[in-house]
This record gives C-alpha cells, sequence and structure tokens, in this order.
C-alpha cells in the first residue's frame, strides 16, 4: 500500500546555509509518525518545505500520490495536509470557536452569492461548521471558552485531565484515518486544600527572605500589591503580591491559565489593574504607559518570543536598544550577549524567523538585554525546547542575574525555576497561594504533588 505522505531527499538552502540535508520518510496511512531532533535541526524548516511556505531547494514531497512540491500554503492546505506552528499564530481577536471554524474555511461549499444572500445552503453548511467546531472545542476542554478572544487563553489552555484529552485527540486521529504530531506539558493544578497555606508567610503577605521576622522591611525595587486584573467580567488576577529586590531571581510558578503572563503584562503596563498598585523603585507606576515602563528599566522576553522575523538576528538585538542613544554603551551591551549567546554572533545576520526555536528565544532574551534592564522579565523562556538547551538557558539565567540583573521569572518547568530562584511564589486561579524560598517551595510536599510530579 501506497504512503499517504512521502518525503525524497528534500533539502532546504538559506543561502550558504544548509537547514535541511537530503532528508526522505514515509508516513503510512492511520499511523502517527514522529520527527525529533534537538533545537536547529531542521525540523520546523521541514515542516514549511512539506506545508508550502517554503520551496524546497531540491526534493519532491508526495500526498496521496500528487506531487504538492512547491504548493502554496493554502493548496497544501486544500489538498489535505493540516498543520499547527510551534508559537500558536491564533487570530487574537477573534473568538475560540471563530479560530476553529476557520479552518473549515478551505473545505467549504457555498459561492459569495450564496453568503451575500444567506441562503438555505449557506446557513446549513454554517451550522454544521459550527457544530463541529464545538465538537473539537468539547475534545480539549476549551467548549466553555468557545466566545472567549483568543488572546485571553492561557498558553497551552487545556481540560482537567489533559493526558486523557492528548490520547483522545490521537485515538480520534487514528480513527478518522488523520496523522498527528503532539508535544504536551503536563502540570497539575495544585490541591484546594492547599489554599492558605505558605511555605514562609501568607498569602496576603509574602513574607519572602529579605529579613528576619520583627526587622523593618525595607521597599523592594519591584513591589506589586493586591492587583486585581479582569478581561471584561472574567478575573484573571485576584489580590496578587508579589515583590523582586536586587540581586534576585524571584520565580512565579503555576498551572496553565492561573495568571502568570497577565501579571507580567500588567506590570509591563500591556494591561492596567483594577485594584492595587505597581511601585518600581519606589515610583508608582500602576497605570504608567508601556514604552514609559521600558525606559524606567522593566523590560520583559515575552512567551512566544515575538521575534520581527524578517529582519535579522543584529536589527532584532539593535531593536532592543531603541530608546538608547549612548553609542559605546550599546556596543558594549552588544558584546555582552554575544559572550552569553555565542550562536547568536553566528547568526548576526541571518533572518530572525528561520531561527531554530532555541535560537528565536536566545535572540528573544538578547533582545530584553539590550534595553539594559534594572529588572529582566522572563515569561516561559524554556518552552518547547530541548532538555540540553533548556539547561543552557537556565545557566544563562544566573549569570545573567550574578552580573547583577534582577530576573522575575515565569517558567512552565517548576522543577528548574524554583532551583534557580532565591525565592518563588505559587500562583492558582489568579491568586497566590503559597510563597517561600525556592529551596522551601521545591521541598514543599504539595509543590512537588501539584508542579513536579513527584
Amino acid at each position: 500500500m501506497a504512503p499517504i505522505l512521502k518525503v525524497d531527499g528534500v533539502t532546504k538552502r538559506f543561502g550558504g546555509l544548509v537547514a535541511v540535508d537530503n532528508v526522505s520518510f514515509e508516513v503510512e496511512e492511520g499511523e502517527v509518525f514522529a520527527l525529533i531532533g534537538p533545537n536547529g535541526a531542521g525540523k520546523t524548516t521541514l515542516f514549511n518545505c512539506v506545508t508550502g511556505f517554503y520551496k524546497p531547494t531540491f526534493g519532491r514531497v508526495t500526498f496521496r500520490g500528487r506531487d504538492v512540491t512547491g504548493f502554496p500554503p493554502h493548496r497544501t492546505a486544500k489538498a489535505g495536509i493540516a498543520r499547527t506552528f510551534q508559537n500558536i499564530r491564533l487570530f487574537d481577536y477573534m473568538s475560540a470557536i471563530d479560530n476553529v471554524r476557520l479552518g473549515h474555511h478551505c473545505r467549504m461549499h457555498s459561492k459569495l452569492w450564496d453568503s451575500l444572500f444567506k441562503t438555505p445552503f449557506e446557513r446549513g453548511e454554517e451550522r454544521r461548521i459550527t457544530e463541529h467546531s464545538m465538537e473539537l472545542l468539547a475534545l480539549v476542554g476549551l467548549d466553555r471558552q468557545a466566545d472567549n478572544y483568543a488572546r485571553n487563553l492561557a498558553y497551552g489552555q487545556r481540560s482537567h485531565d489533559p493526558r486523557a484529552r492528548d490520547h483522545r485527540l490521537l485515538d480520534r486521529a487514528r480513527h478518522e484515518g488523520r496523522h498527528a504530531g503532539v508535544t504536551a506539558h503536563r502540570r497539575p493544578r495544585p490541591r484546594r486544600e492547599d489554599r492558605g497555606g505558605s511555605a514562609c508567610g501568607s498569602p496576603q503577605q509574602p513574607a519572602g527572605d529579605r529579613g528576619l521576622p520583627g526587622q523593618v522591611r525595607l521597599m523592594a525595587l519591584l513591589e506589586v500589591s493586591g492587583i486585581d486584573v479582569f478581561y471584561g467580567r472574567v478575573a484573571a488576577v485576584r489580590g496578587a503580591t508579589l515583590s523582586v529586590d536586587r540581586g534576585e531571581v524571584v520565580a512565579l510558578i503555576g498551572s496553565n491559565g492561573a495568571g502568570k503572563t497577565t501579571t507580567l503584562r500588567t506590570i509591563s503596563g500591556l494591561l492596567h489593574p483594577q485594584r492595587g498598585t505597581i511601585k518600581f523603585d519606589g515610583q508608582d507606576i500602576t497605570h504608567t504607559p508601556p514604552q514609559k515602563i521600558v525606559n524606567l528599566g522593566i523590560c520583559q522576553s515575552p512567551e512566544g518570543r515575538r521575534l520581527f522575523t524578517r529582519m535579522s538576528v543584529l536589527d532584532n538585538l539593535r531593536m532592543g536598544a531603541y530608546t538608547r542613544s549612548n553609542g559605546a554603551e550599546i556596543k558594549a551591551d552588544m558584546d555582552r550577549v554575544f559572550e552569553l549567546f555565542p550562536r547568536l554572533k553566528e547568526r548576526a545576520n541571518q533572518i530572525a524567523g528561520t531561527l531554530s526555536g532555541g535560537e528565536q528565544q536566545m535572540c528573544a532574551m538578547g533582545r530584553a538585554l539590550m534595553a539594559k534592564p534594572k529588572v529582566l522579565m522572563l515569561d516561559e523562556p524554556s518552552l518547547g525546547l530541548s532538555p540540553i538547551l533548556v539547561e543552557t538557558i537556565f545557566s544563562i539565567v544566573r549569570e545573567i542575574n550574578a552580573q547583577g540583573t534582577p530576573v522575575l521569572l515565569v517558567e512552565q518547568n517548576a522543577n528548574k525555576a524554583l532551583d534557580v530562584a532565591h525565592r518563588g511564589y505559587v500562583l492558582e486561579t489568579g491568586s497566590i497561594v503559597k510563597t517561600g524560598t525556592g529551596k522551601e517551595l521545591l521541598a514543599s510536599e504539595d509543590v512537588q504533588k501539584a508542579y513536579l510530579g513527584m
């Protein structure tokens, strides 16, 4: 029986750089085929060649016996090859169900006049598509979020039993004769009885480790006090209080949807709290716009990297120094970034969108450092990276901190985050439920069960 997908001798070059070199494989009907390799090995580039985002320099891609080499993406999708993206790429200001409905577009049979005049045929097709889209959302535990903006969903939003959900996805793909590749990060939620518990202090008044009981507590460099943040009527963060002092690495951990990224976005000025205050170096910045917060010295490497994908690595790094004017200091910081990330120096003139996932993460962190931050906020720096590169990233976080930059770290790898952190906070459904030193939280039985899989 002929394979459903055949990749034969595919090579992709970017100038003198060979990203994919003579790769061949076959995918049989009904199977799940895994393509693995370290960051920079060419996995995403190969996906882009198969799905029409890149035209192979050499080689051939055959789907159901038809040569689809060099097809543009919309023709590849219509032929029956669908994909997800490393950085998700949803339409942020469309609802979850509309994002799913959009996936049906290439298979719709309604014509322009059907849509214009809302013919019975068009209404029936829309109804069937909506019903199927709700089934798919229910399959991944997002049916209750159907009408929510995609931008308001947590990164990796999942059901209460994510492992069962992933198995259902694969089982359904096999049953319907489809083929899937799944990458999952699993972290159970903290137990409900953990609310109000604390390894050091209480959720209402995190103690940290900056002083002994009875001592006068000095103001931290960054102080977040009792903030409430809403998306419409939905409370994403409730009464969160945390602080970052000079010389510290502070970790903020929690399950998907707990409010970690929302907290960072609020500190950055991209969102504004309805209640509570944010102070930086003694100054109230609660309602300060983002560009002024960057000028003050709070810089963020965002979740999903958000590089300028059509600009070079060097130009992305220069953009980090956009608000600065001292050329000598900028050059010194560029040298520092290249010392921390030697790979970026090798790729300085390469287009950022062609980097591997790990290299893009390095570029995003380097860009934030080029702003010369007084506090560096890192949002999921290890997400999607190979184990070896995860070690590298956390080693660099330590080195950045050792050079004098405080770090506020949001990270799905709780074990690594708490290992590198001086202090940590556990966020559950928008509220701080536990705080303590990194070692104390690592030793906490509740944290071990909820986040470390122990």
